[in-house]
């Protein structure tokens, strides 16, 4: 199933130049099997705010993002919320409960208006298990979202919530930044409220933080959108 005058779902992971399919999560795998495991999908349209789906529900589906922003977090038993993780186009989210057999642990958010594809949990398990450089390329995802987690909690502990933002705003340059003549520019899609939750603040706090950055010249603030001037300097505050 497809979304109304939308490619089928391989289709819309393909480049333009010899057909093959892009996102870095797929590197290296045999590109039939690729395609054949994005056919089985069903594509989505989730405009901004949809929940995906909840924390406690049954992983029936494994999820690839095809455009726009989704972010996974909890809401603590205070009623606090926490963003975890933010997904990008090309990025597969909610596997892990999906290989774990286990109810969902967090939710999974559109921060954007964003398109996705839903992969059936059978099949998602079943092309795991059709070719060792499908099952090792997962190994090496599922480890580099267990060390940018690491690097979450571990700002989380810094008591600067200057030094927080900073690494939030880091994370995002290197992920999504996108070089250009007055600097990295950023479209986070983040609301105020959001920001507090990815840093784990207030978001008085966090307000104050970036507008002490944008008064230094570290970065400029538009509307759900940064550029950072000063690389060097943001870094050093991040600690990285």
């Amino acid at each position: 199933m497809n979304l109304p005058g939308a490619l089928p779902p391989a289709e819309r992971f393909r480049s333009a130049a010899g057909g093959a399919v892009v996102s870095p999560f797929f590197a290296g795998m045999p590109a039939d099997l690729v395609a054949g495991l994005l056919e089985s999908g069903t594509a989505r349209h989730c405009p901004r705010g949809e929940v995906i789906f909840h924390t406690g529900e049954h992983a029936a589906f494994g999820y690839l993002v095809v455009a726009g922003k989704v972010a996974m977090g909890r809401t603590t038993p205070t009623g606090r919320e926490r963003l975890m993780t933010l997904f990008l186009p090309g990025d597969p989210f909610g596997i892990t409960s999906v290989f774990e057999g286990n109810a969902r642990v967090s939710d999974a958010v559109a921060i954007s208006d964003a398109d996705v594809i839903a992969l059936p949990a059978a099949r998602l398990r079943e092309w795991v298990l059709s070719d060792p450089r499908i099952g090792a390329a997962v190994v090496r995802f599922l480890s580099a979202q267990v060390r940018r987690i690491n690097e979450t909690v571990g700002s989380l502990l810094n008591p600067d919530i200057s030094g927080r933002v900073a690494a939030g705003m880091v994370e995002l340059a290197d992920r999504i930044g996108v070089r250009g003549p007055d600097g990295i520019r950023v479209r986070h899609d983040l609301t105020q409220e959001q920001w507090a939750h990815y840093v784990g603040a207030s978001r008085e706090s966090v307000n104050k933080a970036l507008k002490d950055m944008a008064r230094l010249r570290v970065v400029t603030l538009e509307s759900r959108e940064l550029v950072v001037h000063d690389e060097e300097r943001l870094r050093r505050k991040a600690g990285r």
